[in-house]
């Protein structure tokens, strides 16, 4: 197994329109989630817990540094928010190579919260909610 360490990422917000945006270029952190549903199934005199697995879902959120130019990053995904829109990202930037993951899917904009603390970088973090399916394919 080849151990990496975090350098470049790739965060693609695609909502089909002009406010469409490659955050990689300012991109902090991502951090993504797929989480199994248990549906209980435990009855009255049972030991134990006892569960069925139930639909997953997966969710990720971003963390980038703001940028406040007239059409910049900020201005295009908060006119976005709210939204479902097509997502694409993997850790090694806009252009992969080889066998890298990338993950695409159908996500809804469910936050966006902005940073502004005093001595440090301006960021804002977007939270997505995946709507369906998210998809791991290789970038070769």
């Amino acid at each position: 197994m080849a151990n990496k360490v975090a350098m470049n990422g790739y965060l693609l917000l695609d909502s089909g329109g002009a406010n469409s945006i490659d955050v990689s270029v300012n991109l902090l952190s991502l951090v993504f989630n797929i989480t199994g549903k248990s549906v209980p199934v435990t009855a009255m005199g049972d030991t134990w817990e006892a569960i069925l697995a139930g639909l997953p879902s997966w969710s990720a959120e971003a963390s980038i540094l703001y940028d406040d130019t007239a059409g910049g990053q900020d201005a295009k995904v908060t006119a976005i928010a709210g939204t479902i829109v097509a997502v694409k990202f993997g850790p090694l930037g806009s252009t992969p190579a080889g066998a890298t993951p990338v993950w695409t899917g159908n996500a809804l904009i469910g936050s966006i919260n902005h940073s502004w603390t005093v001595n440090e970088v301006m960021a804002f973090t977007v939270s997505l909610q995946g709507n369906g399916a998210i998809t791991r394919t290789t970038a070769a």
